[in-house]
């Protein structure tokens, strides 16, 4: 069976846009959410703020590796089906809960099971060609980032209607009605490893990192762009609620989301493309050293629509992030473990989304909320002028290029 690698991006990346939409219905009002939980007092909403965002990250990073050791050896597509399942059941099970700690444990589960958006990135990049790498995951990239304006922009309407409560039994009906077309539209030509192939693949999980210092950079930079990402995007409705003094909160705070996430979809593919053609480490000098620039600034903001400015023009830099580290990540692993290298990476980018929000929920309570803009801007231009420097290096040109590109 000849793979149909275009239809497998086209319904994987608008399964993402729905999954990541659904997600996002609540995570934006969770700091809002939990007073119903019986939370209460503005150091112990940033703490379990912290806490809440981060949980899942937490268990994604510890588990990822193993569902990317259980994709190379059965199947991507099998990976794939058991997100959108899970992820449904649990957002029904998160409409129950009783008090913030029931919700934790839930958020804890959730983590440890899901993580669509790295098996489908798994997916598309042992069915795509290489010269192609870059758009196929620049498009799920979209599809992630959509789901990213989509949710939070219907969440408040959603949750004004049903209640916080209603958006989660909302959100696990429209994920499991996706594994229908999963099922009969992804295609994957996959055979169980014969013995000689098992021989090949005894490093695994951290094992295969062994003499791949490139791999290895790249999972670092995840880890410090997503700990920047997560870190302020976690405080964005306390930000928003401290320098917005009208009557529509939840409105104005899912603008500002989405406005990022907007700049996000029409530069991810964008990116990726430039990044099949002049190599992904440039584009990604070029994002880390933009998003860096774009937030430390917003720490000074006293206005709403200025904030949503700075945002926007973020979002054009963070579009071209995870396409360019993933189909880098991608082109320097044989096809037989890019999924367990791919599981890493999605381990290392929970580290960077459980760090930042944790780690910017101390900051936030012991120094306020601008700090946390101003240590996420500084870090990321920092590793943006070291890849600059070494950028050059043989070993960042590892993966092929494109018969008739030129890689810069």
């Amino acid at each position: 069976m000849k793979v149909n690698w275009k239809r497998n991006v086209i319904i994987l990346a608008f399964s993402e846009f729905l999954i990541r939409g659904m997600m996002t219905l609540i995570r934006p009002f969770i700091s809002l959410y939990l007073p119903e939980l019986g939370v209460s007092g503005a150091e112990e909403l940033a703490f379990w703020t912290g806490v809440l965002t981060s949980v899942n990250f937490v268990a994604q990073a510890l588990v990822s590796p193993v569902w990317g050791i259980l994709a190379d050896r059965y199947g991507r597509k099998y990976m794939v089906l058991r997100c959108v399942i899970f992820m449904g059941i649990f957002n029904l099970f998160l409409a129950a809960v009783g008090n913030v700690y029931q919700f934790l444990v839930l958020r804890f589960l959730m983590g440890a099971i899901s993580g669509f958006n790295a098996a489908a990135i798994a997916m598309v990049a042992t069915t795509t060609p290489d010269e192609h790498m870059g758009y196929a995951v620049g498009m799920i990239q979209t599809g992630f980032m959509a789901g990213t304006i989509f949710g939070p922009a219907v969440g408040g309407i959603i949750a004004d209607f049903v209640g916080y409560r209603g958006s989660f039994i909302v959100a696990g009906i429209v994920i499991l009605i996706l594994t229908p077309l999963l099922i009969f539209g992804v295609q994957e030509e996959f055979s169980l490893p014969t013995n000689a192939d098992k021989k090949t693949k005894n490093n695994i999980g951290i094992g295969i990192l062994k003499g791949n210092s490139t791999v290895i950079r790249f999972l670092i930079i995840i880890i410090i762009a997503q700990f920047s990402i997560q870190s302020a995007d976690a405080f964005i409705p306390l930000f928003v609620q401290d320098i917005y003094r009208g009557k529509d909160l939840n409105l104005v705070v899912s603008l500002i989301y989405g406005a990022t996430a907007v700049a996000s979809v029409i530069m991810a593919p964008m990116l990726g493309k430039l990044g099949d053609v002049y190599g992904g480490t440039t584009i990604l000098v070029i994002c880390l050293l933009g998003l860096g620039v774009t937030t430390l600034p917003q720490a000074l903001l006293h206005d709403v629509i200025l904030l949503g400015g700075l945002r926007l023009v973020a979002g054009v830099f963070v579009g071209g992030i995870v396409p360019s580290i993933n189909a880098v990540i991608a082109k320097t692993t044989n096809q037989q473990n890019r999924g367990s290298v791919l599981g890493l990476s999605a381990s290392a980018t929970a580290i960077g989304n459980f760090a930042g929000p944790m780690l910017g929920g101390i900051l936030a309570a012991k120094a306020g909320i601008a700090a946390v803009f101003m240590v996420a801007g500084t870090i990321v231009i920092v590793t943006a002028t070291y890849l600059f420097f070494i950028r050059n290096q043989e070993k960042y040109k590892a993966y092929p290029v494109p018969p008739g590109k030129v890689q810069r």
